[in-house]
């Protein structure tokens, strides 16, 4: 298998240039548009559906570059209120771990926590992945159970 070359980015007297298809910066800045704009995208529902938009400096991708920089490797584009728009203030380039601890689903209390009634003593089972591997509990209370999964959120993802 070949090794994929990375493209820079680089500055012309004009602005930017680049070859824009395989950027993975451009890339980047035409999913966000994609997912704001495009109302036949499966993902406009969860973007542009909801009234997620972006920077009116980020229509062009000039503009996200300057407050942006290139993408490094291993990134993508995540906002960091994950209601708020993109911008540069809400916008930061990170990792897929990073990203998936910053879902909107990761906000309910019971993600990683179920009821299961064939333990009559800890009934609550508790789980996360996390560092390639993943970690279970058992509690007595929902309350309990909530709480180590919230502690180990805390304790695997202040690490990366």
């Amino acid at each position: 298998m070949g090794e994929t070359k990375k493209t820079t980015i680089k500055k012309m007297t004009n602005g930017y240039k680049a070859s824009l298809y395989k950027s993975p910066t451009y890339n980047s800045w035409a999913c966000m548009k994609c997912r704001c704009d495009c109302k036949n995208t499966p993902y406009y529902k969860d973007y542009g559906g909801r009234g997620i938009t972006y920077s009116e400096k980020w229509a062009t991708f000039k503009g996200f570059l300057d407050d942006m920089g290139e993408r490094p490797e291993g990134c993508t584009l995540d906002r960091i209120d994950v209601n708020g728009n993109y911008c540069k203030e809400n916008c930061r380039w990170a990792t897929k771990s990073q990203q998936q601890h910053n879902m909107r689903t990761q906000k309910r209390p019971l993600v990683g926590v179920r009821f299961d009634s064939t333990h009559k003593t800890s009934p609550w089972a508790c789980r996360i992945h996390g560092k390639g591997r993943q970690y279970a509990s058992r509690r007595k209370t929902l309350a309990e159970a909530i709480k180590w999964r919230r502690k180990m959120e805390e304790k695997l993802w202040e690490q990366q």
